[in-house]
């Protein structure tokens, strides 16, 4: 049975007089519609507009609440999560960039991520982030997977106790660095020197700040991916999509497609943590890199934005009380 086509939010929005929002917002959706035809480096100009509209929303300068309420383009047609809902992976992203690291549980703190992820980054040309004095840059500035595909070769593993950082490369190991010492990053950037060479604009640099991520969203939060969403695509797509395209820390089974679009400024309950829906994810060009092959193979953005209106695929949201999530773990709607 061909999953039921979902309406989705706007929520990003830009502070604009009430009017004006409703044109803008059929005017930015056909304008990324055309530029989708285009080079994929032109989703490069759109992550930096999507950025600031994050920065905007998710520092106070309009509330997420009223950007739900006065910037949706259909209302969710209903509620439909039941005792199905659950759990079925949980990922981490320690370095920006490189490949998903699997967790058998999170421990999360009150408007935290997920520890260690999107710990570390890597400059790739001008050296502007100040570890004294952290700062939110678009994911433009370093290597990424949207510019970068050969980083989807290596895989990595983050150990937590030693902070060091194990690359593998064709099922050998390439890199052991602990990243919290200078001789550790050096290490790192000697070896995308390497093996970036042809794609570097300046000196890698390996930053870090002690409780900043490197996430896309400039504010601390978790992201969720509807495993029935990436069905439906799949449809679309008429081939297999892999679910860690979308580099999301938790893989959720039993919704609806596109439903946890329509959590926006509602809270729901996993494993004794209570999270609120801050935006749907507006997905990029990195989307269309393979994560165990590396090939540009697919249009996701391009996809999305033609069947459903939107390049959105997944939920941002905060953590509002603090525990413990485990794959298997059930979700469930607060009133």
């Amino acid at each position: 049975m061909k999953p039921r086509l979902r309406s989705v939010y706007f929520s990003k929005s830009i502070y604009l007089p009430f009017q004006a929002r409703f044109e803008t917002a059929d005017a930015c959706r056909a304008v990324k519609c055309a530029l989708s035809e285009l080079a994929p480096a032109l989703f490069e100009a759109l992550d930096l507009f999507r950025y600031w509209c994050c920065l905007i929303v998710t520092q106070g300068a309009i509330s997420r609440q009223f950007a739900a309420e006065t910037c949706r383009i259909h209302e969710p047609e209903e509620e439909t999560v039941g005792e199905s809902a659950r759990i079925v992976g949980l990922y981490r992203y320690p370095v920006k960039g490189l490949s998903p690291e699997p967790l058998a549980e999170a421990k999360l703190e009150a408007g935290g991520t997920f520890p260690h992820d999107r710990a570390f980054a890597i400059e790739n040309g001008k050296h502007d982030f100040d570890p004294a004095n952290p700062k939110h840059f678009p994911k433009i500035k370093f290597l990424m997977l949207m510019r970068n595909e050969r980083l989807a070769a290596l895989k990595t593993r983050f150990d937590d106790a030693a902070t060091t950082l194990h690359i593998t490369r064709n099922g050998e190991e390439v890199l052991a660095a602990d990243l919290m010492t200078a001789e550790g990053r050096k290490a790192l950037e000697d070896f995308m020197r390497r093996y970036m060479a042809d794609e570097l604009r300046g000196e890698p640099r390996v930053v870090h700040a002690p409780g900043f991520s490197h996430s896309d969203a400039p504010a601390k939060l978790v992201s969720f991916i509807n495993m029935g969403s990436v069905r439906a695509l799949e449809e679309k797509v008429g081939a297999h999509v892999h679910p860690l395209r979308f580099r999301g820390n938790v893989y959720l089974e039993g919704l609806v497609p596109f439903e946890d679009h329509g959590w926006v400024g509602k809270r729901f309950r996993i494993g004794g943590v209570t999270f609120e829906g801050v935006f749907p994810t507006e997905r990029c060009a990195a989307t269309n890199v393979d994560p165990e092959t590396g090939a540009r193979d697919m249009e996701i953005p391009k996809t999305l934005l033609r069947h459903w209106n939107s390049a959105d695929l997944g939920l941002y949201a905060v953590v509002k009380t603090p525990g413990t999530i485990r794959p298997g773990d059930r979700l469930e709607m607060e009133d």
